[in-house]
């Protein structure tokens, strides 16, 4: 199966802006434009490494509105495609998925040359059992997000291991 990976940006629009001059059209463009990285003037990236669509479509409507750049694969493999290929910020990582599962990706991305071993890399579990924190940890992951996803600590946590502030518009 060909691999599967689609991206979201930030500030997507399905209409374009008419044409303006002067401060006019300067507003209008930095509207467009997705929130930045104050260190490196480009958008949070983040590889979503989901299969389910509604968690998907979950993460895309709490994480496109604040600026970040999505990717989305849809297994293990793929997500460590993704980050040999591509620099992120940051991983957001499910740990049940086809073909690879989350724990084992880590293992596989922290074995990965610089800078892509050094991807913080968030789990993404329904699995909070005694002993899940540890396994995650021994994996090589920095942190872990409950599903259902609480909004609050997944902007924290996302603000903790990339340093950019992540604020949604609607939840301020």
């Amino acid at each position: 199966m060909a691999q599967t990976k689609r991206s979201v940006n930030a500030r997507q629009t399905n209409s374009l802006p008419t044409q303006k001059k002067g401060k006019a059209a300067a507003s209008n463009r930095a509207a467009l434009e997705p929130v930045t990285n104050q260190t490196t003037k480009q958008a949070t990236r983040i590889l979503v490494a989901e299969d389910n669509p509604t968690n998907q479509k979950v993460l895309t409507c709490l994480l496109q509105p604040t600026g970040c750049h999505l990717d989305f694969v849809e297994n293990g493999l793929d997500a460590i495609a993704a980050v040999a290929r591509s620099e992120y910020d940051l991983v957001l990582m499910d740990m049940r998925m086809p073909k690879m599962d989350g724990v084992t990706a880590t293992y596989r991305i922290r074995s990965l040359p610089e800078p892509a071993a050094s991807v913080p890399i968030i789990a993404l579990t329904a699995d909070v059992v005694t002993g899940a924190k540890e396994k995650f940890e021994a994996a090589g992951m920095n942190g872990f997000v409950e599903k259902p996803i609480n909004k609050e600590l997944l902007f924290k946590t996302i603000e903790e291991h990339t340093g950019e502030p992540i604020s949604h518009p609607d939840f301020a």
